[in-house]
C-alpha cells in the first residue's frame, strides 16, 4: 500500500494468498492505481475509464473499480455512510426542538406584550407590521444562535483532539479507532455544512415565529 513494493518468494506470495476470500485476491493483482483528491468523482473517472477502454478495443482486458468497491472497504464505507446519516437525523431533531422553544418563547412574549401590542394597534399599527415584529424577533434569536453555534463548533475542531483523548481516558479505550477514523481528525469545518447550518437554522427560526407572530397580529385592541 502507499505506493510501495515488497519483494517474495513464492512460498511467501502463495501464503499470504491462501489467507484472503477469494474476492479480495483480485484488488492484490498487479493493475494500474489512479488517486485523486476529489472522491466523490470516482464514479465519474470510472466511466470514463471504461468508455476510453471501450474506444481503444481493449475493455475486456480491463476492470475497472473504485475504492468502494472492494470487497474490504463495502462494509466499512456503508457503516460510515450510515453514521452520517444518524448524526444528520439527530442534529434534525435538536433543530426541532429548538424551534419549539422560539415558539414557546415567543408565545410568552406575545401574552406579555398585549398592552403594548393593543397601544399599537390602537394607534394605527396594521397587523401586518405587529407579524413582523415578532417574525423579527425570531430570525433575530435563530440568527445569534447560529453565530454561537458556530464558533463552538470551531472552538471544539480546534481541540477536537484534545477531546477525543479525554474521552478515551474517561471511557478506558480509544474512542476513535484510528482504523476506521485515521491518526488525524479533520479539524476544518465542510462550507457546505456551514452555510446549511446558517440557511436552515435562520430559515426554521422564521417559520417558527410565524405561529406567535399570527396570534399577536389577531390581538385586538379591545381584547388587550
Amino acid at each position: 500500500t502507499g505506493g510501495k513494493w515488497l519483494f517474495v518468494n513464492d512460498s511467501v506470495a502463495k501464503l499470504l494468498f491462501s489467507q484472503l476470500p477469494g474476492e479480495e485476491i483480485s484488488s492484490l493483482t498487479n493493475g494500474i492505481h489512479l488517486r485523486f483528491t476529489d472522491l466523490e468523482q470516482a464514479a465519474l473517472v470510472k466511466e470514463r475509464l471504461e468508455q476510453a477502454l471501450s474506444r481503444l478495443g481493449i475493455a475486456p482486458y480491463w476492470k475497472v473499480e473504485t475504492f468502494s468497491e472492494f470487497a474490504f472497504a463495502k462494509p466499512l464505507l456503508l457503516e460510515l455512510r450510515s453514521q452520517k446519516n444518524l448524526f444528520s437525523l439527530i442534529a434534525m431533531v435538536m433543530l426541532l426542538v429548538a424551534c419549539s422553544n422560539i415558539i414557546s418563547l415567543l408565545l410568552i412574549l406575545v401574552k406579555d406584550k398585549r398592552r403594548e401590542i393593543g397601544i399599537l394597534r390602537s394607534m394605527g399599527a396594521s397587523k401586518t407590521s405587529i407579524a413582523a415584529i415578532f417574525a423579527l424577533v425570531g430570525a433575530v434569536i435563530g440568527s445569534i444562535s447560529s453565530v454561537l453555534g458556530i464558533g463552538a463548533a470551531f472552538f471544539t475542531l480546534r481541540h477536537i483532539q484534545t477531546l477525543v483523548d479525554t474521552m478515551s481516558r474517561w471511557q478506558g479505550h480509544e474512542m476513535l479507532s484510528p482504523v476506521f477514523y485515521g491518526e488525524l481528525l479533520p479539524q476544518e469545518m465542510n462550507p457546505e455544512a456551514f452555510w446549511f447550518v446558517v440557511g436552515v437554522t435562520a430559515l426554521f427560526s422564521t417559520l417558527a415565529a410565524c405561529i406567535p407572530a399570527m396570534q399577536a397580529c389577531r390581538l385586538s385592541p379591545s381584547d388587550a
